[in-house]
C-alpha cells in the first residue's frame, strides 16, 4: 500500500477520533491518556492505522 494511502487514512481516522472526542466532551487530560494507553509516544504522523482504528473502536464504544 503506497505511504499517501496510509497518511490519508490516518487524517481521516485523526479527524474521527477528535469529532468522537469532542461527541463525549473529553477534557484534554482525558485525550491525552487515551491517545497514549493506545497510541503510546507514537506521533500523529507515525502512528500506525490499526492502531487508531482501535482507539476510534474504543471511543465509539464510550457512553455519553
Amino acid at each position: 500500500v503506497p505511504a499517501t494511502t496510509h497518511a490519508e487514512m490516518r487524517t481521516v481516522l485523526i479527524g474521527r477520533i477528535q469529532g468522537a472526542e469532542d461527541k463525549h466532551n473529553l477534557t484534554a487530560q482525558q485525550r491525552i491518556e487515551l491517545w497514549k494507553k493506545y497510541c503510546g509516544e507514537a506521533s500523529e504522523e507515525t502512528v500506525d492505522v490499526a492502531v487508531l482504528q482501535d482507539l476510534y473502536t474504543a471511543l465509539l464504544k464510550l457512553k455519553r
